[in-house]
């Protein structure tokens, strides 16, 4: 909570297997050196339990129950196409990675010269409310046209939107 950063080589923060995770009243600007990354990134380390003991969970939990509110996301001066992703890393057989229960809620969303995507929502129970643009325009905030073909399909939806 309240942390304000900019410009890095990679993502501004990459978040993985993620547990009743609160992200909220930040400043995350994006802006990387490829042009290729995002202010926010949440995936996960795969479909399986959290348990409080790593011998039994191991790396493969799901990132589950995070709320995502009131930050400030992207910059005037950010180069990516995308501000944020909650969802797997890659569409490739290693990024199996599940996501569910994620709100993504009253965030104001900065566009750069690149971005035509606010934020991408990739998993179960997914839900946006009350989002907008800092130049008053509709947030562009979608599944990425589900896309990513490698989770099951019961990790697919529903996506609710307010």
């Amino acid at each position: 909570m309240g942390n304000d950063m900019g410009t890095a080589q990679q993502h501004t923060v990459r978040l993985w297997a993620m547990h009743k995770g609160y992200i909220a009243h930040n400043a995350l600007r994006g802006g990387s050196a490829d042009g290729i990354r995002h202010a926010l990134k949440v995936h996960s380390g795969g479909l399986g339990d959290f348990n409080d003991n790593y011998g039994i969970s191991g790396s493969t939990w799901a990132s589950r129950q995070i709320v995502i509110g009131n930050n400030r996301l992207g910059d005037a001066t950010d180069n990516n196409s995308w501000t944020g992703v909650s969802g797997p890393q890659n569409n490739g057989p290693d990024s199996r990675e599940g996501l569910e229960d994620v709100v993504l809620e009253s965030n104001v969303f900065h566009r750069g010269p690149n971005t035509n995507t606010e934020f991408i929502i990739m998993g179960r129970r997914m839900t946006s409310r009350g989002n907008t643009r800092a130049d008053g325009g509709t947030p562009n905030i979608n599944q990425f046209n589900n896309s990513y073909q490698l989770l099951p399909s019961d990790w697919v939806g529903p996506f609710y939107y307010q």
